[in-house]
C-alpha cells in the first residue's frame, strides 16, 4: 500500500524530514509529494499548524506527528476542529510515540544508528561499580543540563503539574549551594563548571562528553523535563552506564514497570529537596552499592532486549494509528 504525504509547515518530525530515513520510508510504502494536492496525508508539527492545514485541505487526512512534549501537548488521538474532518494526533502524550520505557536505550527514539553511547551487546560489569575506597574518594553529585527560565517552559505542562524542569533545577541549585553538588550546562552562568556540555554542546556525539563527565560521581540528578507515562529518556540509562546512582522521579511515571523499588533514588518520595540531599549525604556505601546493583541488573536485562528495529516499531505504530 502506498502512503503519499506532504509536509506542511516547518519543523516537521525528523522521521519524515531526515534524509537518512528516506530509503527506509520508501520500503514501507511512503512517497513524499511536493504538491499537497497529490498527497493523501498532510503531516504537521503541531495542532495549530494542523488547523491551518485542515482549512486549506478539507478533503485530506491531516496528521500531527510530534515527539517533543513541549511542542505539542494534545492529549487525545483525535482533535475535532469545528465540523471539518478530524485531525489525527500522534505525539508523546497519547501513546503514538512513547509506548514503552526503552525508546532512548541504545537508540534515539526511532533512529537505530544512534545508540547514544549504549551499545546493544555491551553489558555493565559488576567490576565497574565503585569499591568502598573509590566511593569515599568520589565526588558526590552532578547535574548536567540546560537551565530553562519560565519563558522556555511549556505553560500548559506546568499548569497540570507534569513539568519537572523547576524541580530538577531546584535540586541542582540546592545541592550546589550546600557544597555537595556540581552543576554543568548552558544557562547556569558562574556556577557551571562548563557552559556547553552534553546535548547543548552541539557535538554530533554529545553523549560521549556527557558520559565522561558523569564518571567519578556517586549520584546524578536524572529527572526528565516532563513527567508522562513511557517518556523515559536517556538520562536514567546514561547515569547507570556511567556508574552514577540516578536520582529520578517515580511517582506517576512508568519507570517502576521495569525498575524495582529501592533501586534509583526516587525524588518524589521526599518531603522537600533538603531531605533528598540529606539522604544522599548520609547513605552508606553498602546501601548505595545495593541500589546500584539493582539498577545495573535492569540495564543489562533491558539492553539485551534491544535486538529489534526502533524505526520499524515507530512506523508500524504510525500506520496502526492512521489506518484505524
Amino acid at each position: 500500500m502506498k502512503y503519499s504525504f506532504f509536509l506542511f509547515g516547518t519543523g516537521n518530525s525528523p522521521i519524515f524530514v531526515n534524509k537518512k530515513f528516506k530509503d527506509k520510508l520508501k520500503s514501507k510504502g511512503f512517497v513524499e509529494k511536493k504538491n499537497p494536492f497529490l498527497a493523501k496525508l498532510i503531516i504537521c508539527r503541531d495542532i495549530e499548524i494542523a488547523k491551518k492545514a485542515a482549512l486549506l485541505f478539507p478533503f485530506k487526512k491531516i496528521i500531527v506527528h510530534q515527539y517533543e512534549l513541549f511542542i505539542d501537548n494534545t492529549k487525545t488521538e483525535v482533535y475535532n476542529f469545528f465540523k471539518l474532518k478530524p485531525i489525527l494526533v500522534i505525539n508523546g502524550f497519547n501513546g503514538g510515540i512513547f509506548f514503552n520505557n526503552y525508546h532512548f536505550l541504545a537508540s534515539y527514539i526511532f533512529d537505530d544508528e544512534c545508540d547514544l553511547g549504549m551499545k546493544k551487546d555491551e553489558l555493565i560489569l559488576a567490576s565497574n561499580i565503585f569499591n568502598k575506597e573509590e566511593y569515599e574518594n568520589a565526588k558526590h553529585l552532578i547535574f548536567i543540563g540546560q537551565k530553562r527560565d519560565f519563558t522556555e517552559i511549556n505553560k500548559s505542562n506546568l499548569s497540570i503539574g507534569i513539568d519537572l524542569n523547576e524541580k530538577r533545577q531546584e535540586i541542582a541549585q540546592r545541592s550546589y549551594d550546600r557544597g555537595v553538588g556540581v552543576v554543568i550546562g548552558k544557562g547556569w552562568n558562574e556556577i557551571s563548571g562548563f557552559k556547553n556540555s552534553g546535548f547543548d554542546s552541539g557535538n554530533i556525539n554529545w553523549w560521549d562528553s556527557k558520559l565522561e563527565l558523569l564518571k567519578g560521581y556517586r549520584f546524578n540528578v536524572a529527572l526528565e523535563n516532563t513527567l508522562w507515562k513511557y517518556y523515559v529518556s536517556e538520562k536514567i540509562w546514561h547515569s547507570i552506564k556511567a556508574g552514577c546512582l540516578p536520582i529520578y522521579w517515580g511517582k506517576d511515571s512508568s519507570i517502576y514497570d521495569i525498575f524495582p523499588k529501592d533501586s534509583f533514588i526516587d525524588a518524589s518520595e521526599f518531603k522537600n529537596t533538603d531531605d533528598l540531599i540529606d539522604y544522599t549525604v548520609n547513605l552508606s556505601y553498602e546501601l548505595w552499592r545495593e541500589r546500584m546493583e539493582k539498577c545495573i541488573k535492569v540495564y543489562n536485562e533491558s539492553i539485551m532486549k534491544m535486538n529489534y528495529s526502533k524505526f520499524d516499531e515507530s512506523i508500524d505504530k504510525f500506520l496502526e494509528r492512521i489506518n484505524k
